[in-house]
């Protein structure tokens, strides 16, 4: 009896959470030139989360609107991955990652159907073969060659899932070639993209790779630029977000959501955000032209506590409660990722 009421109590304490973001594995098979990945490489902790890490999470699932298996790695690369979907599935819950899209091969694609993923993102970072010198170890025609083989198998299925996104990253040398995004979506079966910025920045050569507009009147003509996009790609039945930093701090809600988000890593560390929460150590990285050593910020362990117990935490309370103020904690004050705005709505 007591045992169940126990069970009933860490049940009700389990928190809801609109996603929760698992690395299950900080290993990666590309070299992207932006990526802490490649930047950190000789301090970089390479691992895979273990499926007996990842079942410690099981008991939130039921309560959480999206789990995201996706951290600092490809997701592909851990050989429990359909396992894990499969877990979260089962729980009622909508499962997501993203990859670099060099792993999947045709039985891979036929398990993605097959297991109803809900969603799947490619990551790009260009429109032209830019994306190839950016994303080295990837291969734009090589993406676009599996999108449309997943579009064909789901079409030889009649099913609708995995929904097929593409998380774009759009670099200051990138402005120009992003005008082809829309063209090259066509027919490939994509729903939606999502173009995001260079907002951790691990070498001081990627600064002026940043899109942070200085001005109003700069702000305001790469929203109508990239607006131009979004009507175009809507036209081929491409739904494109966007956000992009504000010159005047605007401040909104943390893209991240940590309020009611979280991430854990490979280790089983519990952290508000994958940008908190790198598998690295004695690294710098820069905002602006300003240099700072980079310092994780974690909670606890789901290897030793609950994620209940490791939530309700004073310190994570502080910290949820402190992170939207005036004074926000010190990972987060000048993080890009609370002066997003200007995200499309059409």
């Amino acid at each position: 009896m007591f045992k169940h009421l126990q069970n009933q109590w860490t049940s009700l304490r389990n928190p809801r959470l609109d996603w929760i973001q698992v690395e299950i594995s900080s290993y990666c098979n590309a070299s992207c030139i932006y990526c802490p990945h490649t930047i950190y490489r000789d301090s970089w902790q390479n691992r895979y989360m273990p499926l007996s890490t990842f079942e410690r999470l099981q008991p939130v699932f039921s309560k959480t609107r999206l789990v995201f298996l996706q951290g600092w790695g490809e997701p592909f690369m851990n050989r429990n991955f359909f396992e894990m979907a499969t877990m979260v599935k089962e729980s009622g819950c909508t499962v997501g990652t993203s990859t670099n899209g060099m792993l999947l091969d045709d039985e891979m694609l036929d398990h993605l159907v097959v297991s109803q993923i809900d969603i799947i993102a490619f990551s790009l970072a260009g429109a032209t073969e830019a994306n190839d010198r950016i994303r080295v170890g990837t291969t734009l025609d090589q993406v676009l060659t599996t999108i449309r083989k997943l579009d064909r198998l789901k079409k030889k299925n009649g099913s609708n899932l995995p929904r097929v996104h593409i998380a774009y990253l759009l670099l200051r040398s990138g402005l120009n070639e992003i005008y082809n995004l829309p063209e090259l979506l066509k027919g490939t079966g994509v729903s939606e993209g999502i173009i995001s910025t260079l907002d951790f920045v691990p070498s001081t050569q990627l600064v002026g790779e940043t899109i942070a507009p200085k001005t109003m009147n700069e702000f305001n003509e790469l929203c109508v630029q990239l607006d131009t996009i979004v009507r175009s790609a809507a036209d081929n039945n491409v739904r494109i977000h966007y956000r992009i930093r504000s010159p005047e701090n605007y401040l909104s809600q943390c893209t991240e959501r940590s309020q009611n988000a979280l991430f854990v890593s490979s280790n089983g560390d519990i952290s508000p955000c994958v940008f908190t929460c790198l598998p690295v150590e004695n690294a710098l990285y820069y905002s602006g032209k300003i240099e700072y050593n980079y310092q994780p910020l974690t909670f606890g362990n789901i290897n030793k506590q609950s994620l209940s117990t490791i939530w309700h935490s004073k310190e994570y309370h502080d910290f949820r409660k402190a992170v939207n103020s005036d004074f926000p904690p010190v990972p987060c004050r000048d993080c890009p990722k609370r002066y997003m705005c200007s995200e499309c709505a059409l």
